[in-house]
C-alpha cells in the first residue's frame, strides 16, 4: 500500500525499481478516491503542505494538482526514492530526504498529507501528535489508511492473512483505520472529519500490487520462520495466474478511513 519509511520503524515493501513500479501503480489504483478526499480539503486553502512518506512523488504530483498555489514538499527517508521524484518535479514541487519520526524538514506548514504510512509506525499516535507541533494554528492532517479489505478470491486473502501477521509481529496493523477513528487527542489536535470510502480495485491490479510486494519481503526473517519456500512459491504462482487473466472482475475491495485532524489554533 503507499511508501513510508521511518529509520525506527522499517517500511516492508523496499525502495527498490520494482516497489516505485508497485507505488506507481497503487497511485493510480487510488488516485479518484484519493483526489475526492483532498478536494473536500481545499476550502482550508493550504498555503505549504508536506507528503510524508511521498516514495517516488506520485501522492506529491498529485497534492500539487489539487492545490496549485501551494508549495507542496515530498519526504521520504528512501534516497532512492526521493532521486526518482525530483527527476520529475513540477514548479512548487520539491522532495527531502528525512525521517519523519525524526523532525520534519521546513517551516511550519499548513498541511501534512500521509496514505499508509501510520501503519507502517509502531507508534502512530505518537508520530501525529508530534507531527502536530509542526503545524500552524489551524493547520490539517490528512490521513488515509484501511478499516479493512475484503476479497472472495483464496490469493488475494492469502496474501493478506500473511501481511497482516508480518506487520503484527512487529507491532503494527494492517488495518489502522478503526483504531485512528476511535483515537482521542490532547488539546493540540481534534478530529474534525472522518468518513469510509469503499474502494472496488481490479483483481487483476490487486494481484499486480501484491504480486510485486511478494518478491520483495518473502525473504524476510519472519516469513522464512514461518513459512515454506514452497508455500511462498505457490503463493506467488497464484497470483501469477490473476495478473495474466485480463478478464474485469473485481473480487477485492478496500475499505478506505479518512481522517481529517486540525491544530488547536494557539
Amino acid at each position: 500500500m503507499t511508501s513510508n519509511r521511518p529509520v525506527h520503524d522499517s517500511y516492508l515493501f523496499g525502495d527498490t525499481d520494482l516497489a516505485a513500479e508497485r507505488l506507481r501503480l497503487l497511485a493510480d489504483v487510488f488516485a479518484h478516491s484519493t483526489r475526492e478526499f483532498l478536494e473536500q480539503i481545499t476550502r482550508y486553502n493550504p498555503r505549504s503542505i508536506l507528503d510524508l512518506g511521498c516514495g517516488p512523488g506520485f501522492t506529491t504530483q498529485l497534492l500539487s494538482e489539487v492545490f496549485p498555489s501551494a508549495l507542496v514538499r515530498g519526504v521520504d527517508n528512501s534516497e532512492h526514492f526521493v532521486a526518482l521524484a525530483n527527476s520529475r518535479a513540477s514548479a512548487g514541487v520539491s522532495f527531502s530526504v528525512a525521517d519523519v519520526m525524526q523532525g520534519l524538514p521546513g517551516e511550519p506548514c499548513d498541511l501534512i498529507y500521509c496514505r499508509y504510512l501510520l501503519t507502517h509506525l509502531s507508534q502512530p499516535l505518537a508520530a501525529l501528535e508530534s507531527w502536530a507541533q509542526r503545524l500552524r494554528p489551524r493547520g490539517l492532517i490528512a490521513i488515509e489508511e484501511n478499516d479493512w479489505i475484503q476479497t472472495d478470491e483464496p490469493a488475494l486473502a492469502k496474501y493478506l492473512s500473511i501481511v497482516g501477521a508480518m506487520l503484527a509481529d512487529t507491532g503494527r496493523q494492517l488495518y489502522l483505520g478503526p483504531q485512528l477513528d476511535s483515537l482521542e487527542f490532547s488539546d493540540s489536535l481534534r478530529k474534525i472529519h472522518s468518513d469510509l470510502k469503499r474502494v472496488r480495485v481490479s483483481t487483476r491490479d490487486a494481484a499486480r500490487m501484491f504480486a510485486m510486494n511478494l518478491e520483495i519481503w518473502r525473504h524476510q526473517a519472519y516469513i522464512e520462520r514461518n513459512h515454506t519456500a514452497e508455500e511462498m512459491n505457490r503463493l506467488a504462482a497464484d497470483l501469477r495466474v490473476l495478473v495474466d487473466d485480463d478478464s474485469p472482475k473485481h473480487s477485492i475491495s478496500f475499505g478506505l478511513r479518512r481522517i481529517l485532524l486540525q491544530a488547536s489554533s494557539y
